[in-house]
């Protein structure tokens, strides 16, 4: 998915050297006459943003610092500081609660510049992201679910079964994520494109518990925003992300809208689905001191505010799963036959896997497998190893027979 920002790069340079129409090019004189230098101003605010698809509770404090304003640029700083709160409806990170009471940081520098004739603003910036993460209690059932298809208890082998395995979680301890991220963007009046990629560095997988290893995700994605009127903002957007647990790797989408309650206050309430988090609803409320939206009374253009926006997509994203296996050797009697071995001599079966596999191809494989075992005084063996961060198993198969 990386190939996301070079495909956006060169859309935003394409997109700049289009002409403009005789509406555009009114507008392009009252833009020409702006002084950066009194619109592009150093702000600051509060901010507040509820759990959501590996993100956590948090408040904090943003700025945004201009280091260097030019005629048509301007070189900038942007940072967050978030105190991290703990989950109140169910698991930020899918199964254990995040309890909470850390720091995180976020820090971009940044790189804005117009077009000639201002009707468009480009942007690049690059940073680095922290998050530790405390973890608290496990909020999935506390029990590996292991689907049999054979029942020790009944020689029928079409008869079904769940194997439930207490595991007691314990041994909770601290992790620490880091990651870089880029951005590039663009913005012409009330349509803004903004490609990011969130890229883990340093030990993007560790344990938090004597059951589950948390994982921080690499995240590629692309926003389309559309200006409806002067205070609301529709917004909607695709990613992939992907870790070391396969379960994770996947497509997403999300949408939202912003709303400008007051002067400085804004409002979003956003939505995201994909199949490691499923469906995910946040809220986030912003106010920035010292942002300039109006000049003489005149609200000014999209490309030009943007100029001192707050860079989006700052959370270090994370997800936890099991990376553990548990083996389980069973032994059946054969449906011609109640005869139990001690010590049988074994035969491979005819057919068995060489991999994990789901569920239901597991257990066509072991209906294979059972067929072909040769039908002498005996018994039906397999070994069943699971997978338990996919539900995949591996299974081998044998035909243990009386010698």
């Amino acid at each position: 998915m990386r190939p996301l920002l070079s495909l956006a790069v060169t859309g935003f340079l394409f997109l700049s050297q289009l002409p403009v129409s005789a509406e555009q090019e009114t507008l392009e004189l009252e833009i020409m006459d702006l002084d950066l230098n009194e619109v592009v101003k150093f702000s600051w605010g509060p901010r507040a943003q509820t759990q959501g698809a590996g993100t956590p509770n948090q408040a904090g404090v943003e700025i945004f610092a201009p280091l260097n304003i030019s005629d048509n640029n301007v070189f900038f700083l942007d940072g967050q500081v978030n105190y991290e709160m703990a989950d109140q409806q169910g698991s930020s990170i899918v199964n254990t609660a995040v309890a909470g009471g850390t720091v995180s940081t976020s820090t971009r520098l940044g790189y804005r510049w117009l077009s000639p004739g201002r009707l468009w603003m480009f942007g690049f910036n690059a940073g680095y992201d922290s998050r530790p993460l405390n973890p608290g209690d496990v909020v999935t059932n506390n029990h590996y679910k292991v689907p049999l298809k054979h029942n020790a208890m009944d020689n029928s082998k079409n008869s079904k079964t769940t194997l439930r395995i207490p595991h007691k979680v314990t041994d909770s301890r601290q992790a620490f994520f880091q990651q870089l991220a880029v951005g590039v963007e663009a913005i012409n009046g009330d349509l803004s494109i903004n490609s990011y990629a969130l890229l883990p560095i340093g030990d993007a997988e560790q344990k938090i518990n004597s059951r589950y290893n948390a994982g921080s995700l690499s995240t590629y994605g692309i926003d389309l925003a559309y200006v409806l009127t002067s205070k609301l903002r529709l917004t909607t957007g695709y990613y992939y992300q992907h870790n070391d647990l396969e379960s994770v790797n996947g497509s997403g989408i999300e949408a939202g809208f912003s709303y400008e309650v007051a002067q400085g206050l804004t409002g979003t309430v956003g939505y995201s689905y994909d199949e490691a988090y499923e469906a995910r609803l946040l809220g986030r409320l912003t106010y920035r001191f010292g942002a300039i939206d109006k000049l003489n009374g005149n609200e000014l253009p999209s490309q030009i505010k943007a100029l001192s926006y707050p860079v989006q997509h700052r959370n270090v994203r994370v997800h936890d799963g099991s990376s553990d296996t548990i083996t389980i050797n069973k032994c059946y009697k054969y449906e011609s036959d109640g005869t139990t071995l001690d010590f049988p001599s074994t035969e491979t079966c005819a057919y068995y896997s060489t991999g994990y596999e789901s569920s239901a191809t597991s257990e066509e494989t072991k209906d294979e497998a059972y067929d072909s075992c040769v039908k002498k005084l005996g018994a039906f063996s397999f070994t069943e190893t699971i997978k338990l961060s996919t539900g995949k198993t591996i299974y081998k198969y044998y035909c243990k027979i009386n010698t």
